[in-house]
């Protein structure tokens, strides 16, 4: 039986995604300007970034904690990436087609240089180091840290459940975000490279960790609140939700970033333990959002790509016209992945894979 999506949750994955494409609209000019920064909501929406790291952290335990035998743990692993390689890639390609296309035809260049320089980026290994140009996709960091961070963190997640949980996550998160911390101060740290691994994949392992941690607190017994109990737990889910927008919008590059980290696990915790069956949120319309919000975030950076000539002249327009172009072509790309792509899949592999009949 097909698992029940958490309404919320995909509520929540939408709206940080949307924020992450309202923040990258001081990049629409091809380079970061400190006027148009000024002018930007969610100058701290980076950060929503960490959401997703401790979100796949929480829902990777889960596979981590099944009692399902651990003598396949390597096999298990690379199943993981590659169902997430699976889901994603086609929507990367689709984007990176368009920006790669976009940037050549009013840029120019060496088409051949253009290609091979994107090799780290193509091949999902950016966030190792692999950089060798100009990056096509940039918000693709992500991805390629969070599969680095599964294959660095999964086995242990699996081989040692409980003490992985209690003592080494701990331990992840407290070391790493602490470095962090007394390093930059910040969050805003990608392919910048930290000794033999680069800032994103520090953050990736430290997100996926810390959702571990909250999973095995969900797995606590639930308190049995009063009818009072409940409408103040929910007011403080609220409160915290607020909280994180506020930062996000008027904090960038300081230590509200940690801050919004606890933030996040805190909603986190409480979607799943106590709003499950949230009757507003689940439903058709927010599970639709859930599965948009990976498209949009792969999707909108390749319209960054169109010089700044093309955009209308005065910045509100450019900021309005940045939000509608970058979901219209989200929209298209998600409902050719859900609805077109996969009968074209189907059609590619029935020319190429003979149909044996194994009775």
């Amino acid at each position: 039986m097909k698992q029940q999506r958490n309404g919320l949750i995909d509520f929540y994955r939408f709206i940080f995604a949307l924020i992450i494409v309202i923040h990258h609209a001081m990049w629409l000019d091809g380079r970061y300007v400190g006027d148009i920064e000024n002018k930007v909501f969610f100058r701290g929406g980076y950060s929503a970034v960490e959401f997703f790291f401790i979100l796949s952290g929480f829902l990777l335990s889960k596979k981590a904690y099944d009692n399902q035998m651990d003598d396949r743990i390597g096999e298990k692993t690379w199943n993981e990436i590659f169902k997430r390689i699976k889901t994603m890639y086609p929507a990367f390609i689709i984007a990176y087609v368009i920006a790669f296309s976009l940037k050549y035809y009013f840029n120019g260049g060496n088409l051949l240089g253009m290609i091979s320089s994107s090799v780290g980026e193509l091949t999902l290994l950016l966030g190792a180091g692999f950089s060798f140009g100009d990056v096509i996709i940039g918000p693709i960091w992500y991805f390629s840290d969070l599969l680095i961070s599964i294959l660095l963190l999964f086995p242990l997640m699996k081989k040692y459940k409980k003490t992985f949980s209690t003592i080494i996550a701990p331990i992840i998160v407290i070391l790493g975000y602490g470095y962090l911390a007394m390093s930059f101060k910040h969050l805003a740290i990608t392919i910048d490279q930290l000794g033999i691994i680069c800032g994103g994949i520090l953050r990736g392992c430290c997100g996926v960790a810390l959702g571990n941690v909250i999973f095995y607190l969900s797995l606590k017994d639930r308190i049995d609140f009063t009818k009072f109990g409940k409408i103040v737990l929910k007011l403080f889910e609220i409160t915290c939700f607020i909280l994180v927008i506020f930062f996000m919008n008027k904090h960038s590059g300081d230590y509200f970033d940690f801050i919004e980290i606890m933030l996040f696990a805190i909603i986190i915790l409480l979607a799943f333990k106590y709003d499950y069956n949230n009757k507003i949120f689940n439903n058709k319309i927010t599970s639709v959002l859930g599965e948009y919000s990976a498209i949009l975030y792969v999707v909108h950076y390749s319209l960054i790509q169109i010089p700044k000539r093309i955009w209308p002249e005065t910045w509100e327009m450019e900021y309005v016209m940045w939000i509608v172009m970058t979901n219209v072509v989200s929209v298209i790309v998600f409902l050719f992945i859900k609805f077109v792509f996969p009968k074209i899949h189907k059609a590619i592999k029935r020319l190429l894979v003979l149909d044996v009949d194994t009775k």
